[in-house]
């Protein structure tokens, strides 16, 4: 019986790690599908210096993104404490994955965000909430990529308190897709489960 709760958790966290790898190889294809069929990269297809309304989100969506996947019940959403400091609120996007994940997006001047909600609701903890990022003036990648804005390039970081970290206790948990990214896709013995 001591053992039970250890098993499913293990199961938890399997689940999440094959989502996660899902999810990271499926909307980087639909965006080199869209790569394909469009021309040009992130850096084309949005202007610099220029916030998207949510009409204008939904338009840039309907051409890059919605064609090459599966997906279903887009809305009109605000997401708190997605970045930034703790008391922000944007305004984004919300649709389902074909899993039942829920997709909150943001394009803004740096380019967007993805949070990928693995349990289907906007819920802001390190084991529903996993942070992406495209076109951001620090990419590290062509597509979509672990959220790592403000990353210094040490790993330690990471885990260090403030607004971005992966810690036990973080409110945005932004870092804490990159450390999975690091591990092979896998959740790590020391991640704030």
């Amino acid at each position: 019986a001591m053992t039970l709760p250890t098993v499913i958790t293990n199961v938890q966290k399997k689940v999440v790690e094959n989502q996660l790898k899902v999810f990271n190889t499926t909307i980087n294809n639909a965006f080199r599908m869209a790569q394909v069929e469009h021309g040009g990269k992130f850096d084309d297809w949005i202007p610099s210096y220029y916030s998207y309304s949510f009409a204008e989100m939904r338009e840039w969506l309907g051409e890059y993104l919605f064609p090459y996947i599966k997906y279903s019940d887009v809305s009109d959403c605000r997401a708190e404490n997605i970045v930034g400091s703790d008391n922000i609120v944007q305004d984004g996007i919300c649709f389902h994955m074909a899993n039942g994940a829920l997709i909150w997006t943001h394009i803004d001047v740096n380019g967007g965000d993805l949070i990928y909600y693995v349990n289907g609701k906007i819920q802001s903890n390190p084991r529903n909430k996993f942070a992406f990022q495209f076109a951001k003036t620090n990419k590290k990648s062509e597509f979509i990529e672990p959220y790592i804005q403000y990353w210094n390039g040490d790993k330690a970081s990471l885990t260090s308190g403030g607004t971005w970290g992966c810690y036990k206790g973080c409110t945005n948990c932004a870092y804490c897709t990159k450390i999975i990214q690091l591990n092979n896709w896998e959740i790590p013995d020391d991640y704030p489960w």
